[in-house]
C-alpha cells in the first residue's frame, strides 16, 4: 500500500472566534515520491502558528519527522532508524536544517565524520556498543550538537546526538539497553530491571514469616533493579500485579543476613536468577539432591552482557543469570540461591484484591485497611495516624469521616452536596453520633464549626447586593462556582464567555472587601494584566508580554496609576524552549542559566562573579554557582563552564558537589564549595566543606573516541621484512612487535590503530576542603523508614572551635517515627541559632501523629481539623496565630509579645484563586506586594522600593537586591548561604526585611521556620513538624527524600526528587507551576507508595475531578483512590466540558489511544510538533513511546480551564498516562509501580507538547477523535 500525501489542516481557534482559512497559504511538501502527512495550524488571524510533517517509508513506517519553528523560520528534524529486525532502534535528537519555503525531505540528516551517511552498519553489528561518530555538517543533525553551533555557544555537545535501543536477544522484543549521548569515561553507564521467578524469599522470618509465600505456592514475581551505581532494590508481585513486598539488596552498608532459597527449572526448561551484592554462586540440583556442575548439560547466560558463562556455579559473582537446560532430559532441576535481601516493606489483600494491610520497613509497622461491600474504604489505623472511619452516600460520595483526635473531642467531619452531586458545604460537627449516623440523611443534631461554603450557578439577590459598584451582577455563573467561604473569608466569582475567570471579590474579616481582575490576550487567551484593587488607592497592576510568534512571556511590568509602568524582568530563551537569561529590573542584575545534554541545569551566573566569566557578560552579579554531577557532565569545551573532577561522580542525577559565591561574603580568587556524599538510598552522607580555585583560562579538550574498522582487532607478529617489501598494519586495540620482529633496511612498513581514542582532558580547578572542617556536615546515619539517626554540622571557626552539633535523634519506642528528643553532645553554642541538647520526653504528639509540645522550647502547636497550624504558644502565652481562608491558605497572621501575650501586630494576606499572594497588609495598612513572573521575582514595599531575589536551584533565596522609589540602585539587603535541609550557616546570614527563604518559603520570625502551605519545618534537624498528607514516605515526617540537595518540596506534601524506596525520580527546575493556579497537593504520588505525576483531589480546588468507581482511577497521573485513601472530604466535582460533558470520557480514550502507533502517539523529539496521528492516516502499527500525550492532555486540560499558556507551560511536567519508567518492569498499569513517571526537568519538548495541546481545544482532529 502506498499513501502518497495526506493533507491536514488544524484551526487553532485560540481565541474562541472561527475565521476562514483561506486568509493563509498552507506550507506545502515538495516530495511527490514518499508517503507523508503534513499539519498547518493557525490561530483566529490566519497566521501560521505551526507547521509539520512526517516521512514514511512503503510500510507506512515513520522516518523522519520535521516542524516549522516559526519563531526563526527554520525547519527542526528528527528521525528514526530500524534495526535488521525491523525495530525501530535509533531515534535521533531534534536538530535545525535550515530555512526553507516548504518542507522537503532531508537527505542525509544524519552523516558521519568523512560525510558519508549514517546507516544500519554504523549502529548494528560491530558498531551496536559504540556507533558511529557523527559530524558537524552545516544543517545535519551532527551541526546543532558540536561547537560549530555558534547561535547557541553554551550548547552542549556530542557526536552521538540519539538514542540507541539495544534489544535483549534473551529476551525478545524486550529492550536490554538504551545508549546514546556522551559516554564517560570511555563507557556507557545503564542501570537494568530483570524480573523472574521468585523462590522462598518471602517466607522468611524478614519478610512475611509464612510458608504460603514458598513459591511453589504462589506464583509471585520478583523484580529486580539495578541503576547505574550498582545499587540494588526488589519488587514482589503477584500474578495480578499487586505488589506484594519491597525490600533493599546487597551488604554496601554493613552486614546483612544471608539466606538460602530455591527456584525450580520447569517446563519452560529455563529458569533466571539473582546473585545480590554481597554473596556468591549458586547451587544446582537434580532431582535426587545432587550438586550439579556447570557442565553440557546447561548453557548459562550472563543476562546483562548476554554471553555465556562457563565458570563453576558456585563462583558466580553478584549479578543476574539465565539457567538453560539443554541436554534434552526431563529431569527437574532445582536452583539455590543466596539471597540478603532486607527491609522489606509488605502488603496484604483480601480475596478480592483490596490492600487490607501493610507493613513498614521499620519494625514492620502494620497500617490496616477496612472495605464495605462496594470496595469504599471506611477504616484505617496507622501506626503514626492512628485511626479514621469513613461514611459513604449511596452515590458513592464520601459524606462522613472522623479521626482518632475527633473521636476523643466527640466530634466528626461532614460534606453537603447539592443536587447535582456537587460539594456544597464540608465542616466538623461536634457530636457524638457518628456511629449512628446515616450518610444519606440529613445531619445529627450538634453544633457546626470550620465551615467551608459553595454556592454554584448564581447568587442571591443580597449577596450582590453587597459586592462593590462595578462588580454587582457576575457573569457566566451557570455551571460554575459563585461564591466560596468561610469564616475569615468570602469570595465571588465572575466569568467570561469563554469559561475564563474575569474577575473575583473577597471579603476578608478584618480588612474588607479586595478585587482581582483578570484581561486576556484575544488571539492567544493568555492574561496581559492582572488588577489588584482596580481604581483603588491600593491599586497594583502586573502587565505581562509574550512573544509575538510563540507566545512565550517575555516582560513582567507592574503599575500602580494604570499609566506609568516599572519593568521588573524580561526573558530570552534557548532555541528548545529552555530559559537562558532573566534581566531583573532592567539591568539591577542579569541571571544566566546553562544547562548540560541532559537537560539539568549546570550554572546560573558564575561562582568568579566575573564579567568576563559571565555567560551574559555581567560584572554586577551578585550570586553565582555551578552545579557539578560527574567529570563528564558538560562537554562543550568552555573556559568558564567545566565538568569538575573532585569528589565522587553521581550517574543518577544527582548532585556531587556545588560551587558558588555571592557578594557578601565572596572568597577572593576562590568559590565556597560543598561536596556531597550519599548511600545506597541516595540519602544525603555527608556535605565537606572547602574552597574551589577554578581554571577559567586553560580551554578544555574533548573528543569522544570512535571504534576501528579495521579487519583485526589485535595484532601480535615477529615477521622479519627484506628490503624491497612492504606491509601496513592496522588494528582496532593493539599492534604487538615481538622480539625477532625486524624491518630491514629498504624495507617500507607501517602500523596504525584504527578509530580514535578518547580524550577528556578538562582542568576545571582544584577543591580544597577546609583545614578545621568548617561548615562541615556529616555522620548522618537513617533507620529503615528514612528517619535521621546522627547529624554532625559545624559552624565556622571562632575562638578556635567550629563545634556545633553533635546529634543523636531519639524515638519513641512504641512508634519509633516520632521523635522523643534530640541529644546534642555539642551542647548549646553562642552565635549559632541552632538547636541545644534535650532531655527525656521532649516531644509530644497527639492521636494523628501531629506535633504538639516542645518542652525544652516550652512550645506547643494548635492545629485545625485540615491540619494547619492554627496558633504557637510559648507557655500560656501565644506567640502568634494563623487565620485561612475558604481555599485554605493563610489570610490573616496575629503576632504577640511572648511576655505578656499582648497582639503585636496582625498582617493580612489577600491571594488570587490559586493562593498566591498578591498584596499583604499591616495592622489594616498595605505594606507589600508580591511581584510575580514565571516565578516571584520580589516584593514591593509601600514606601515605593522594589526588592528582587535571587535564588539557587532549589529556590533557596540567597541574595536580595532592590532599587529605591526613584530608581537608584540599593545595596545587597539581604544574603544567605544554607546548609543542607535549610538552616542558615552562622557568619553567612545577612538578614534583612524579606520574609522568603529557604525554598522560597515565607519564614516567620516567631516561630523560626518555614511556613510550608500545609506544614511547618524545622530545618535544624531536617524534619517536619506534622504527618505527611501525601503520605509519600514510610516516615509521614521524613522530608526530601533525606536529599536536601535536590529534593523540592512545593507546598510540603510532595518531595519530586526520590520515591520512598529512594528510586531516582528527578527534579523539575519549574517546580511552582502549581501554586500559579491550583495550589493543589497531593501533585506527585498516590498513597500506596506507587507514582504518579500529580492528581488534582484537594478541597481547595475550583475545578475538580469526582470519585469515579471504573477503571479510570487506575490511570496514571490521575489516582481517585488517593480520595479514599486519605478522606479529606475531598469528593470533587467533575470538570465539564464541551457543553457540560464529563472530563473523564475524554481522559479514557486519550489514554486508550497513546500507545504505540496509535492516535495519540507523540514522538518526544519533534521540536516544534504536534501529537503524531501516524497510525489511523497511514494505517501501519508504528512503535513509538508515546512520551507526551500527557503533556498535550496537561496543555489542553488548562486551555479549557482557562489557564494562560505561560502559566500552564511553567512547569507541567507531564509525562505520559500510558507510558512511564517503570521501576519493576511491570506493564499492568493497575500496578502501583507502573505508575513511576521519571521527571526530566521541562524538556523543550514537553513545552511543546502543552503548547499544542493548549492549543488543540477546537482543532479538527480533536473533534473527530470525540465523535
Amino acid at each position: 500500500m502506498r499513501i502518497n500525501k495526506i493533507y491536514t489542516t488544524i484551526l487553532l481557534l485560540l481565541g474562541f472566534v472561527e475565521v476562514s482559512l483561506a486568509q493563509t497559504t498552507p506550507k506545502s511538501v515538495t516530495n511527490t515520491d514518499i508517503n507523508w502527512t503534513s499539519v498547518n495550524s493557525y490561530d483566529i488571524t490566519g497566521r501560521v502558528v505551526g507547521a509539520s510533517v512526517n516521512f514514511f517509508d512503503n510500510l507506512g513506517k515513520a522516518t523522519q519527522s520535521q516542524t516549522f519553528d516559526v519563531k526563526t523560520g527554520k525547519h527542526w528534524a528528527s528521525e528514526v532508524l530500524y534495526d535488521r529486525e525491523g525495530r525501530p532502534a535509533l531515534q535521533t535528537f531534534s536538530a535545525p536544517i535550515g530555512v526553507s519555503t516548504d518542507f522537503t525531505y532531508k537527505t542525509g540528516f544524519i552523516k558521519k565524520t568523512n560525510n558519508v551517511n549514517f546507516g544500519i552498519s554504523d549502529f548494528e553489528d560491530s558498531n551496536t556498543e559504540t556507533p558511529s561518530l557523527l559530524g558537524a555538517q552545516l544543517n545535519t543533525l551532527g551541526w546543532y550538537y558540536s561547537q560549530s553551533n555558534t547561535t547557541e555557544p553554551y550548547q552542549d555537545v556530542t557526536q552521538r546526538p540519539y538514542s540507541r535501543t539495544i534489544f535483549s536477544e534473551l529476551n525478545p522484543g524486550e529492550a536490554l539497553k538504551i545508549i546514546g549521548g556522551n559516554r564517560i569515561n570511555g563507557q556507557w553507564k545503564n542501570g537494568y530491571v530483570f524480573s523472574m521467578p521468585a523462590g522462598r524469599e518471602l517466607a522468611q522470618a524478614g519478610a512475611f514469616n509464612d510458608t504460603k509465600y514458598y513459591g511453589e505456592n504462589y506464583n509471585i514475581i520478583k523484580t529486580v533493579s539495578r541503576d547505574v551505581h550498582g545499587v540494588e532494590n526488589v519488587v514482589f508481585t503477584d500474578a495480578e500485579g499487586k505488589t506484594l513486598a519491597t525490600a533493599r539488596s546487597g551488604n554496601e552498608e554493613g552486614n546483612t543476613a544471608t539466606r538460602i532459597s530455591v527456584v525450580r527449572i520447569g517446563e519452560q526448561r529455563y529458569v533466571d536468577v539473582h546473585v545480590p551484592v554481597g554473596t556468591t554462586g549458586i547451587t544446582v540440583r537434580d532431582y535426587q539432591g545432587r550438586i550439579l556442575n556447570n557442565d553440557a548439560r546447561f548453557e548459562v547466560y550472563n543476562l546483562i552482557t548476554e554471553q555465556r558463562v562457563n565458570s563453576a556455579f558456585s563462583s558466580f559473582p553478584n549479578g543476574f543469570y539465565r539457567i538453560v537446560v539443554v541436554d534434552g532430559s526431563t529431569t527437574n532441576y532445582t536452583v539455590n540461591y543466596s539471597e540478603n535481601y532486607y527491609d522489606y516493606a509488605l502488603n496484604e489483600y483480601d480475596n478480592a484484591g483490596r490492600l487490607v494491610a501493610s507493613y513498614q520497613p521499620l519494625e514492620k509497622l502494620k497500617s490496616e485497611f477496612q472495605y464495605d461491600a462496594l470496595g469504599q474504604l471506611t477504616y484505617t489505623k496507622n501506626p503514626d495516624e492512628g485511626e479514621a472511619w469513613f461514611k459513604y452516600r449511596r452515590d458513592g460520595q464520601i459524606r462522613f469521616s472522623q479521626n482518632s483526635k475527633q473521636k476523643t473531642a466527640g466530634e466528626f467531619s461532614y460534606t453537603n452536596y447539592d443536587d447535582l452531586g456537587r460539594p456544597i458545604e464540608s465542616g466538623v460537627l461536634l457530636s457524638t453520633a457518628f456511629g449512628t449516623a446515616n450518610p444519606d440523611n440529613t445531619l445529627p443534631s450538634g453544633t457546626k464549626k470550620e465551615q467551608f461554603n459553595t454556592i454554584y450557578d448564581t447568587i442571591s439577590t443580597t449577596d450582590n447586593n453587597a459586592l462593590p459598584s462595578g462588580y454587582k451582577n457576575p457573569l457566566f455563573l451557570s455551571g460554575n462556582v459563585a461564591k466560596t467561604w468561610n469564616e475569615n473569608t468570602t469570595t465571588y466569582y465572575s466569568y467570561d464567555i469563554y469559561g475564563r475567570v474575569a474577575w473575583i471579590v473577597q471579603n476578608i474579616s478584618g480588612l474588607g472587601i479586595k478585587t482581582i481582575d483578570y484581561e486576556y490576550d484575544p488571539v492567544s487567551s493568555q492574561v496581559t494584566k492582572v488588577y489588584y484593587q482596580k481604581g483603588q488607592t491600593d491599586q497594583f497592576i502586573h502587565r505581562y508580554t509574550y512573544d509575538a510568534v510563540d507566545y512565550s512571556l517575555t516582560k513582567v511590568e507592574t503599575s500602580t496609576n494604570g499609566s506609568t509602568f516599572t519593568e521588573h524582568a524580561s526573558y530570552t530563551y534557548y532555541e528548545t524552549g529552555a530559559l537562558k537569561r532573566t534581566n531583573l529590573a532592567q539591568g539591577l542584575q542579569g541571571i544566566d542559566y546553562v544547562y548540560n545534554l541532559q537537560g539539568a541545569l549546570k550554572s546560573i551566573n558564575h561562582p568568579s562573579l566575573s564579567g568576563s566569566n559571565d555567560p551574559g557578560g555581567d560584572t554586577n552579579d551578585l550570586f553565582g554557582m555551578i552545579i557539578d554531577y560527574h567529570s563528564y557532565d558538560y562537554n562543550r569545551p568552555k573556559r568558564n563552564i567545566k565538568s569538575a573532577s573532585y569528589g565522587v561522580d553521581q550517574y543518577n542525577g544527582n548532585i556531587k558537589g556545588i560551587r558558588w559565591n555571592s557578594s557578601y561574603s565572596p572568597v577572593a580568587g576562590k568559590e565556597h564549595a560543598y561536596s556531597y556524599g550519599y548511600g545506597r538510598d541516595n540519602w544525603l552522607k555527608s556535605a565537606n566543606y572547602g574552597y574551589f580555585t577554578g581554571d577559567y583560562s586553560s580551554l578544555p579538550v574533548i573528543n569522544e573516541g570512535e571504534a576501528g574498522t579495521a579487519a583485526d582487532e589485535n595484532i601480535t607478529t615477529s615477521a622479519v621484512w627484506n628490503s624491497g617489501t612492504s606491509k601496513n598494519y592496522l588494528a582496532n586495540n593493539t599492534i604487538v612487535l615481538k622480539p625477532g620482529f625486524h624491518a630491514k633496511s629498504g624495507s617500507v612498513v607501517s602500523a596504525k590503530i584504527s578509530g580514535s581514542s578518547t580524550v577528556h582532558d578538562v582542568n576545571a580547578g582544584n577543591l580544597v576542603m577546609n583545614a578545621n572542617g568548617d561548615y562541615k556536615v556529616d555522620n548522618l546515619s537513617y533507620d529503615a523508614n528514612g528517619n535521621i539517626q546522627s547529624l554532625n554540622r559545624n559552624k565556622n571557626t571562632v575562638g578556635g572551635s567550629n563545634a556545633m552539633d553533635q546529634l543523636s535523634y531519639v524515638y519513641k519506642t512504641n512508634k519509633p517515627n516520632q521523635l522523643l528528643r534530640v541529644d546534642d553532645a555539642a551542647g548549646d553554642v553562642s552565635g549559632a541559632d541552632d538547636i541545644g541538647d534535650q532531655n527525656g520526653n521532649n516531644y509530644l504528639y497527639n492521636e494523628i501523629g501531629q506535633l504538639i509540645q516542645n518542652n525544652q522550647d516550652n512550645i506547643s502547636y494548635l492545629y485545625s481539623p485540615r491540619g494547619l497550624v492554627t496558633e504557637v504558644k510559648q507557655g500560656n502565652q501565644p506567640l502568634v496565630k494563623f487565620f485561612y481562608n475558604d481555599k485554605n491558605h493563610r489570610v490573616k497572621k496575629e503576632s504577640y509579645n511572648p511576655t505578656n501575650g499582648s497582639l503585636t501586630y496582625t498582617e493580612h494576606y489577600v491571594r488570587d484563586a490559586a493562593g498566591t499572594a498578591m498584596a499583604i497588609y499591616r495592622n489594616g495598612q498595605m505594606i507589600e506586594n508580591t511581584i510575580y513572573g514565571s516565578t516571584r521575582l520580589g516584593v514591593r514595599k509601600s514606601d515605593g522600593s522594589h526588592l528582587y531575589q535571587l535564588t539557587d536551584h532549589l529556590g533557596n533565596v540567597r541574595a536580595v537586591v532592590g532599587r529605591t522609589a526613584s530608581g537608584q540602585a540599593m545595596a545587597l539587603t539581604s544574603a544567605t548561604d544554607y546548609y543542607p535541609f535549610g538552616m542558615p550557616m552562622p557568619g553567612r546570614n545577612l538578614q534583612g526585611d524579606y520574609r522568603y527563604a529557604y525554598q522560597g518559603q515565607e519564614k516567620d520570625p516567631e516561630t523560626g521556620k518555614e511556613a510550608f502551605e500545609l506544614r511547618l519545618w524545622d530545618s535544624r534537624i531536617g524534619r517536619w513538624l506534622t504527618t505527611d498528607p501525601a503520605e509519600q514516605y514510610h516516615s509521614p515526617y521524613m522530608a526530601m527524600g533525606n536529599n536536601p540537595i535536590t529534593g523540592v518540596d512545593p507546598d510540603g506534601a510532595k518531595n519530586i526528587r526520590f520515591d520512598k524506596k529512594g528510586n531516582y525520580i528527578g527534579i523539575d527546575h519549574d517546580v511552582w507551576w502549581h501554586n500559579l493556579f491550583f495550589g493543589n497537593r497531593g501533585q506527585y504520588a498516590d498513597g500506596n507508595g506507587g507514582w504518579t505525576n500529580f492528581t488534582f483531589n484537594d478541597e481547595s480546588d475550583i475545578a475538580r475531578f469526582r470519585l469515579d468507581p471504573s477503571d479510570e482511577k487506575y490511570l496514571s497521573g490521575i489516582n481517585l483512590d488517593f480520595l479514599n485513601g486519605v478522606g479529606y472530604d475531598r469528593v470533587d466535582q467533575a470538570i465539564e466540558i464541551y457543553g457540560g460533558k464529563d472530563f473523564f470520557p475524554d481522559l479514557r480514550k486519550i489514554y486508550n489511544s497513546s500507545g504505540a502507533g496509535a492516535i495519540f502517539d507523540y514522538q518526544k523529539h519533534i521540536p516544534r510538533g504536534v501529537l503524531y496521528l501516524n497510525k489511523n492516516w497511514a494505517g501501519a502499527n508504528v512503535v513509538y513511546n508515546p512520551k507526551d500525550a500527557g503533556n498535550f492532555l496537561w496543555g489542553r486540560t488548562m486551555r479549557l480551564l482557562g489557564v494562560p499558556l505561560d502559566w500552564a507551560g511553567a512547569g507541567a511536567e507531564y509525562n505520559a498516562f500510558r507510558y512511564g519508567k517503570s521501576q519493576n518492569g511491570e506493564s499492568n498499569y493497575h500496578d502501583p509501580w507502573y505508575k513511576k513517571i521519571t521527571f526530566f526537568g521541562d524538556s523543550v519538548h514537553d513545552k511543546r507538547a502543552i503548547r499544542n495541546g493548549w492549543g488543540s481545544v477546537s482543532d479538527h482532529y480533536w473533534n473527530r477523535f470525540q465523535q
